[in-house]
C-alpha cells in the first residue's frame, strides 16, 4: 500500500523472525505436530483486489513452537483456489484445513465440500474461522509470538510473509 512504517515503532522486525530447515520430522505425520492449513480468500480476483493467502502451519505441541511450513498468496479464480489449498494439504500431511468465512460462509465453504468430494484424494475436517476483530488487530496479535520466538518461519517459503510482517 505504500505506506512507510518508522523501523523503531514497527510491530514486526525482522530479528523477530526466527528460521528452520524442513526436516523429516515435519514430512511425515507425527503424533506430536498438529499440521493445519489455514485460508484467507480474497472476494474478489481484481489486480486491485488483497490475495487469497493459503498457510500452511505445524503446531509442536512438545516445543510449543509454530511452524510456519508453507505460505503462498495469489489472486486466482476459485477452483484455482481450492487446488491450491488441496495440494498444500497434501503436501504438508494436514489433517485439517481452516477457512476463513468473514461476509462469504457458503458462498466459501460449499463449493470447498464439494471440490473435496469429488477431486481430492484425501478428507480433511474443514473448520469455519469467524474473525472477531479486525484484520488489523488479528495480524497485531501475532507480534508477541514473534517476539518470544514461538513462531518459526520454513526458510525456503516465508519470504513474501516477512516482507508483509515488516510493513505492517
Amino acid at each position: 500500500r505504500n505506506i512507510p512504517v518508522a523501523k523503531e515503532t514497527a510491530s514486526f522486525k525482522p530479528e523477530f523472525f526466527k528460521q528452520y530447515e524442513e526436516t523429516e520430522e515435519y514430512l511425515n505425520v507425527s503424533p506430536l505436530i498438529e499440521n493445519v492449513v489455514l485460508v484467507d480468500p480474497a472476494k474478489t480476483v481484481q489486480m486491485q483486489s488483497d490475495f487469497s493467502a493459503i498457510v500452511g502451519v505445524g503446531v509442536d505441541v512438545v516445543k510449543n513452537k509454530i511452524k510456519v511450513r508453507d505460505c503462498v498468496g495469489l489472486r486466482v479464480f476459485p477452483d484455482e483456489l481450492y487446488a491450491q489449498i488441496f495440494a498444500m494439504a497434501g503436501r504438508i500431511n494436514a489433517k485439517v484445513i481452516a477457512i476463513e468465512v468473514t461476509s462469504l460462509h457458503e458462498f466459501i465453504m460449499f463449493p470447498i465440500r464439494n471440490w473435496m468430494m469429488s477431486r481430492s484424494d484425501r478428507f480433511y475436517e474443514l473448520v469455519e474461522l469467524h474473525a472477531r476483530k479486525s484484520k488489523a488487530e488479528r495480524v497485531g496479535a501475532l507480534s508477541s509470538f514473534y517476539r518470544t520466538g514461538q513462531i518459526e518461519h520454513n526458510r525456503s517459503a516465508c519470504r513474501l510473509l516477512e516482507e508483509q510482517l515488516v510493513w505492517f
